[in-house]
């Protein structure tokens, strides 16, 4: 996502959006991840979708946590 900073904007992006847009990712990819198991439930498979989407929400989290963003 840096290299989208980069390249669309006129700043660097503060801590707040960096936040902002990696907690989006997190929680997007949870989203995700929770649907797909709700569709199982109902007979459909989706394959590897569920855990890939579990995945990318656990790597944005930590991402958050690792770069000192999540103040509690």
């Amino acid at each position: 996502m840096t290299t989208f900073w980069k390249n669309t904007s006129q700043h660097a992006p503060s801590d707040e959006e960096r936040f902002i847009t990696y907690a989006y990712a997190a929680l997007g990819g949870f989203l995700w991840a929770l649907w797909a198991v709700f569709k199982s439930m109902e007979g459909r498979e989706f394959g590897d979708y569920t855990i890939v989407m579990y995945r990318y929400a656990k790597n944005y989290y930590r991402k958050i946590v690792s770069e000192g963003l999540l103040k509690l």
